[in-house]
């Protein structure tokens, strides 16, 4: 893997996502590092006499609010984000943080420095091909603004209390017979009866007086609103409705294909190999100077560059190679690095030259020159960049005069003229948003603002996307208001029968459970009630025949005794009262359970344990603190 790779690696999605790999393990712990903010040192939070200030709590606010973006997607919006939510989310981690580290060096624990070197080393985003490589360690580090020497501080930190919190859950175990005790529950199979007292089948036989209507009306008026809606015209503007109105010229393309082979002629890329000597941040510069100068001395005496790169460079990357890095452009290696490289005549070793890794020795193996692709190769390409390029052109500019016709305009008449617009419109939609358009966030939360809805002004420009934009108007709003009684009657009607059929059947359904609990069989049930009951026998927790609610409710029961029952009962939410009893409990088949799996079980329910040990041992941290909130 050449240091071209690495750096091209870089600059790529990987690398990105790599960097918020490490962003990530900063929100909560290894924030205090990142730069870049406020230099306002005012104090938010003191723990034990320990302060947060505001810069702290902002650093976090940011990577929490990034976030919460990503999370969100194409269609995120800051504004959608709380920042009361916010802030309180940052501090309570901040607060968090501060405790447990406290906490570790009170217990006298600490991070040997090998352990995080180790971990530096191992990290995958730091490896190339599986090998720790320095120049990308450094490049990740310092695109999220760190110094390696502050990421290894914060790391060190990191590890530290992690180190306490693996003590607290790691010490939670589950013994063999618990986990099995576990298991035969998890396992355990139930005989159950039941019968369903419907509410539906009695609605009809009730019958509700006019004045409980009235009644009912009066008192829940806020619950017969009618739904607020709005309806919006707008103009939309999209990048791609512009590819048709460009055209290209053949001189177009041949200017662009001229620019494409000159870019071709200026990347000469070269086949460097090279002997590294580091120099450690805060080691004397002596001893490395000595070393790459005996190196230099030996080459000079005939000695073979690559095998003295494989018994000296410390370069792990490349020595095993030789010391080769494979062909890379001009800036791709440090300044000093770069300058010598393309100095060389091929075959040609370089003096000691110095950069911010340490020092080096660099050889000239090769020099290439990439071959252009032929006109016929790429034009059709380049026409479709020059397209792209004219429509974007034209889509700024649309969009620029948009946002301004429609800020002076008192309706979205005049700029859709001036435009060529068309004025289009959204279905009625409510403040959680609609279709179309309506279906993003933004335009939902725009239309409801007074801006647009109260003032009824054109809204500001809404970008929906890099090339995508609209301007919203209110077309007619429906204010939320009081169905009148007539609208509603019938369905207050109907919900007071479904209320009262539901208090009919839980009494009834009372009474049978009386019954039963007074000696009466399901078979005395039936034939008093005129109800069958369901018999299901050997049901399991996850049994899908069965309604969860019943399901649930009948894992609930105590196991009976034999020739007992365990008498349960369900209300439900359309107003159904179920009635059931447990005849028979079938304890779980543990036998068949294979060890690995009786292992494996007890690590997933000890880790769950240890994690409820820890959060209770947090909150036994936050409960013994002194901890002031400004």
């Amino acid at each position: 893997m050449s240091i071209q790779n690495i750096r091209d690696k870089s600059q790529s999605m990987l690398a990105k996502v790599i960097v918020g790999f490490i962003v990530v393990t900063f929100a909560l712990f290894g924030v205090d590092a990142i730069v870049g903010y406020s230099s306002n040192k005012n104090t938010v939070a003191s723990v034990n006499n320990v302060d947060i200030d505001e810069v702290e709590l902002n650093r976090t606010m940011e990577i929490l609010r990034r976030q919460m973006l990503s999370r969100m997607g194409e269609n995120a919006d800051p504004e959608l984000i709380d920042p009361q939510w916010l802030r309180k989310s940052a501090l309570d981690s901040l607060v968090e943080r501060k405790l447990l580290i406290q906490d570790a060096q009170e217990r006298g624990l600490y991070t040997p420095e090998r352990q995080v070197d180790a971990n530096i080393l191992n990290t995958p985003a730091f490896q190339s091909e599986g090998v720790f490589n320095k120049v990308m360690y450094e490049a990740a580090v310092r695109n999220i603004s760190l110094s390696p020497l502050d990421y290894k501080n914060q790391l060190a930190v990191d590890l530290l209390i992690q180190q306490n919190q693996t003590g607290i859950t790691g010490s939670a175990f589950m013994l063999p017979s618990e986990v099995k005790a576990i298991a035969q529950l998890d396992r355990q199979l139930r005989n159950v009866a039941y019968l369903n007292i419907a509410a539906e089948g009695l609605v009809e036989n009730v019958s509700i007086p006019e004045s409980a209507v009235n009644e009912h009306y009066e008192s829940n008026r806020k619950n017969y609103m009618t739904r607020e809606l709005v309806q919006l015209e707008f103009l939309e503007l999209k990048q791609s409705d512009y590819m048709a109105d460009v055209t290209v010229d053949e001189a177009e393309l041949k200017q662009l294909y001229q620019q494409e082979v000159e870019s071709y002629e200026k990347r000469e890329e070269r086949n460097a190999a090279h002997i590294l000597i580091q120099l450690e941040e805060g080691a004397d510069p002596v001893a490395a100077k000595a070393k790459i100068t005996e190196l230099k001395s030996r080459l000079t005496a005939g000695d073979n560059f690559a095998q003295l790169a494989r018994e000296n460079s410390e370069d792990s990357g490349s020595a095993e190679q030789g010391g080769d890095l494979g062909f890379a452009e001009r800036g791709a290696y440090a300044e000093a690095f770069d300058e010598a490289l393309f100095s060389l005549e091929t075959g040609q070793t370089s003096d000691i030259v110095e950069t911010e890794f340490g020092f080096h020795i660099i050889k000239l193996l090769a020099v290439r020159k990439p071959e252009p692709p032929t006109y016929e190769e790429v034009s059709a390409k380049l026409e479709q960049d020059i397209k792209y390029q004219k429509a974007a052109e034209l889509f700024v500019a649309a969009s620029s005069d948009l946002e301004n016709d429609s800020f002076t305009a008192g309706d979205l008449d005049e700029p859709a003229e001036k435009l060529g617009l068309k004025i289009q419109l959204t279905g009625f939609f409510g403040r959680e948003g609609g279709e179309g358009i309506a279906a993003n966030p933004k335009v939902a939360r725009i239309a409801y603002s007074d801006e647009v809805l109260t003032l009824g002004n054109n809204s500001n420009m809404i970008a929906l996307s890099d090339d995508h934009v609209v301007v919203v108007r209110v077309k007619e709003h429906k204010p939320s208001k009081v169905q009148p009684l007539d609208e509603v009657y019938a369905q207050i009607e109907q919900e007071l029968k479904q209320s009262s059929a539901a208090e009919q059947t839980q009494k009834l359904g009372e009474q049978i459970l009386v019954d039963l609990r007074d000696g009466k069989t399901t078979d005395q049930v039936s034939a008093e009630f005129g109800f069958e009951w369901v018999i299901v026998d050997k049901v399991g927790r996850n049994h899908t025949d069965l309604d969860a609610e019943i399901n649930q409710e009948l894992f609930r029961l105590p196991k009976p005794a034999v020739g007992e029952k365990s008498l349960g009962s369900v209300v439900k939410d359309n107003g159904d009262f179920v009635v059931l009893t447990l005849t028979k409990v079938y304890e779980g088949g543990v036998m068949e359970i294979h060890p690995q799996e009786i292992k494996m079980l007890g690590n997933i329910l000890a880790n769950q344990f240890g994690n409820v040990d820890f959060q209770n041992y947090l909150r036994d941290l936050k409960q013994q603190a002194e901890i002031e909130i400004y």
